[in-house]
């Protein structure tokens, strides 16, 4: 299974036509104007530029298409088996097996389906368990799907590959789906995020008024075994039928770190942080255990007091103690703890509390005191709830017989951080602590950070897109933009915004370390301005192999999980992993296609421990590859397998014998770029600016070159 590849669509600048009778003095007049504008102003020419639930299974409410998220078919058990049953069925109209006529889309055709165990799975128990005749059984490979007269078929089937659907649709074709991608073009659901269903043993049915879900009880529903499954948010046309929300049945409660002077913390001031809670309609706090982690050198605990709400209920119980807890060893990041414990009502106070916690605000008020080390300037400092075991981040309800712990764990709003893990971590309470059904799972932790503001002169490195904020989520969304686009994406200040993405601060902007480090600080994994790079463990090379003959790409590399991002580059128009000729969505750019794989810290680091890394169609040939760990440490790379790249020295436009790059070159890429000149031989030698795309900022590096002194073109890899 491909996670986390980011593909998205690049624009290319057309050439400008020009009648060639004009096109010699236009080529001239562009010449001297440059040169007149870089030689009197250093000018810098810049591009302008109803009910949502997390759902497993969701239906068209006016087509036969159906979302089926428990993809994980060789781990299917009951009663799985039989929903996909069920949902099969209900998308055929309950036709007779015997005669039903299924395609299922594929990589390439039934060999490659032997070799994908969940498709096949689902594939042995249509034929098995469904009596589907498996002579009525087809195949279509991603290419095939777009344009194939589907007229004599009753259902299609995607076992979770990438496919372009609106064929499909147009015909009016029964569809199920497993990937949540394909979710959004139905109009079922908000495919822009697919959600791991992390209790992968239940889930629960929503409505059993529906055909598909009529012999199931509304409620909890549990699997005879875990299995993997995702969820996207249903919406639109989409009737969700099986949730992993707990929806009205449970209802889960938040718990959130808020900064209460955001953006307004001087170095040497007080920071105020707010622990507050929105319970939900169903659940009274009636105790809790909170631990939070922060950085000693950043952050001095001043007090920590009770919030609104437990001072209007009075309730009678409420201490805290700061420093190391027990034989909780923390993790490499620099980390001090505030454990906060409230109970409502105890034996040794007379009386009782008037209420316990039913409505929204404040738990917990907590007073910082900021350093004074300038190196903390600009930075966001995370104060993080942690688990050291199973009982930290618990919160009390009915009268203690119910324990509700962790069910997903957010950096700020944005980014879910959730995993199964070992203690002690960030990422939420793990799987080994839910004993019996007094633990649920009904807290959505929110992270947050004291945000320490700028000493004047502002470094804005990790601002990048110009918003006056550090490191934010928006920022490395931001600069991905960049490895897909190139350097139009910058449209606010182009030379402000490139150099702040040079942010692990080696002085070489735009490169993947910068873009895997800028993740780091956002997850709390590292901190700004980090140490010189150390040479240990990374003087192995990572070596990339493409495969014309079967279209792979694939990778060889001993520490293949510690690979945290890989930026590809081919020469040609070629799409990874099933991107259909008809689409829209294509990262090629009219001379290049660029892919750009991303595992942040918290996520599975198992997407280049494969062999493999993607299958593509088309034709392309890869001519640069890049590797990132850590951000600050680069990894050497080559590429095996694909065609040689032609360049030999960038800026040799004309492609001489001599090599030399002169003037001659200067004018054969103006007249190129303006639509007189003849196609140049390499595009790679005429990409002056190495930014993988040709443009005019590739006549304005080469122009700076010439006449003011700007760098030389990078040499070819």
């Amino acid at each position: 299974m491909l996670h986390n590849l980011q593909m998205v669509e690049s624009v290319s600048l057309g050439r400008i036509n020009m009648n060639s009778k004009f096109s010699s003095i236009v080529t001239r007049f562009i010449l001297l104007t440059l040169i007149v504008l870089l030689f009197s102003t250093s000018a810098m020419v810049q591009t302008s530029g109803g009910e949502y639930y997390r759902s497993l299974i969701i239906v068209d409410s006016l087509r036969p298409n159906a979302y089926f998220g428990l993809y994980r078919f060789s781990q299917m058990t009951d009663p799985g088996w039989d929903l996909f049953r069920q949902t099969v069925d209900w998308a055929m109209n309950y036709q007779d097996h015997t005669t039903a006529r299924i395609c299922i889309v594929s990589i390439e055709d039934y060999a490659d389906l032997l070799n994908v165990e969940d498709a096949y799975a689902a594939y042995n128990f249509l034929i098995d368990s469904m009596n589907i005749d498996s002579a009525n059984i087809s195949f279509l490979n991603q290419d095939e799907i777009i344009t194939a007269d589907l007229s004599d078929i009753d259902l299609v089937f995607n076992p979770r590959l990438r496919v372009s659907t609106s064929n499909i649709y147009a015909q009016g074709i029964p569809f199920i789906t497993t990937l949540y991608n394909n979710g959004d073009i139905s109009g079922l659901g908000n495919a822009n995020i697919g959600l791991l269903h992390l209790n992968r043993d239940t889930m629960y049915v929503k409505t059993s008024s529906h055909p598909l879900t009529s012999n199931y009880n509304v409620g909890q529903l549990v699997l005879t075994d875990s299995m993997w499954m995702d969820a996207i948010y249903a919406s639109g046309r989409g009737i969700p039928l099986v949730t992993v929300d707990e929806g009205e049945y449970v209802p889960a409660a938040e718990i959130s770190v808020d900064h209460v002077d955001i953006y307004n913390t001087d170095l040497g001031d007080t920071a105020h942080i707010a622990v507050k809670i929105n319970p939900g309609p169903a659940a009274e706090i009636e105790g809790f255990d909170i631990l939070l982690s922060y950085d000693p050198n950043a952050l001095t605990v001043v007090s920590v007091t009770q919030g609104a709400l437990l001072d209007s209920c009075g309730w009678e119980y409420f201490t805290y103690r700061t420093g190391e807890i027990g034989s909780c060893e923390p993790d490499s990041v620099p980390r001090e703890f505030i454990r906060i414990v409230g109970v409502a009502e105890t034996s040794i106070v007379p009386g009782s509390p008037l209420c316990n916690i039913s409505s929204a605000g404040t738990m917990i008020n907590i007073e910082f005191e900021v350093t004074t080390d300038l190196s903390y300037e600009c930075v966001a400092v995370p104060v993080e709830f942690y688990w050291c075991d199973c009982g930290d981040n618990a919160v009390s309800i009915s009268n203690g017989d119910t324990l509700l712990v962790s069910r997903d764990v957010y950096l700020n709003d944005y980014l879910n951080i959730t995993q199964d893990t070992t203690f002690p971590t960030t990422f939420g309470t793990p799987d080994v602590c839910i004993t019996d059904e007094s633990i649920q799972r009904r807290i959505d932790y929110h992270s947050g950070f004291v945000n320490i503001i700028c000493v004047e002169p502002i470094d804005d490195r990790g601002d990048i897109n110009l918003n006056g904020l550090q490191n934010e989520i928006a920022d490395a969304l931001f600069f991905a933009n960049y490895f897909i686009y190139g350097l139009e994406v910058f449209t606010v200040n182009q030379e402000q915004q490139i150099n702040n993405s040079d942010v692990n601060a080696d002085g070489f902007p735009l490169t993947l370390d910068d873009y895997i480090y800028l993740w780091r600080i956002i997850v709390g994994d590292a901190l700004p301005y980090p140490s010189p790079p150390s040479a240990s463990g990374v003087n192995d090379t990572v070596v990339f192999i493409q495969d014309t003959l079967n279209k792979t790409v694939s990778i060889n590399y001993p520490h293949p999980d510690s690979i945290r991002g890989v930026y590809l580059i081919f020469e040609g128009d070629l799409r990874p992993w099933g991107w259909g000729e008809d689409s829209t969505d294509t990262p090629f750019n009219g001379y290049y296609t660029r892919v750009l794989l991303a595992v942040y810290p918290s996520q599975d680091t198992l997407l280049f421990s494969h062999d493999s890394l993607f299958y593509y169609t088309g034709e392309g040939s890869l001519i640069g590859a890049y590797a990132a760990y850590d951000g600050i440490n680069p990894i050497p790379t080559s590429i095996e397998g694909a065609a040689p790249s032609c360049c030999s020295n960038r800026g040799n436009v004309d492609d001489d014998l001599s090599g030399e790059v002169n003037i001659s070159d200067l004018v054969s890429l103006v007249e190129y770029q303006f639509g007189s000149g003849t196609t140049p031989s390499c595009t790679e030698q005429i990409d002056l600016n190495n930014d993988w795309t040709l443009d005019l900022s590739d006549i304005i590096f080469f122009v700076e070159f010439m006449f003011s002194y700007g760098p030389a073109p990078a040499p070819c890899l």
